[in-house]
């Protein structure tokens, strides 16, 4: 598959205003999305949730029904953002991905490897018995 340029929605990422008003609208139904939630019963169980989880379920709210249905709007709403970036730079670099850092552990540097010493085990043996 060739990479380049392509026209999505009939708006080129790269030229005009048009794309920047396609993001504020996207913006916009999201925000407006998300304070209807929030004013409506299902955000004050939200609400309810997030303070005490124990009493709202003690309420009869579904706790982790509520959190499930949390997670995916957060989740729809990162991908808007994530497409939205994508449709912008016209490229999805693997650094944003993360796939590369999956498999690499922090390495020490050699002057801050951690050597075992016998005689600090001991003394912290003895500072803990105090």
């Amino acid at each position: 598959m060739l990479g380049g340029l392509q026209v999505s929605f009939g708006l080129n990422p790269l030229t005009g205003t048009g794309f920047y008003w396609f993001v504020l609208a996207i913006v916009a139904a999201c925000s407006l999305l998300s304070w209807y939630v929030l004013v409506s019963q299902t955000g004050k169980a939200i609400q309810a949730i997030g303070r005490n989880p124990g009493r709202a379920a003690a309420m009869g709210y579904r706790v982790p029904h509520y959190r499930v249905a949390l997670t995916i709007y957060a989740s729809l709403i990162a991908s808007l953002g994530g497409w939205l970036y994508a449709l912008q730079t016209s490229f999805v670099f693997i650094d944003l991905l993360g796939v590369g850092q999956l498999h690499q552990r922090p390495r020490l540097r050699p002057d801050r490897r951690r050597r075992h010493d016998p005689r600090s085990a001991a003394r912290r043996r003895q500072s803990c018995a105090h």
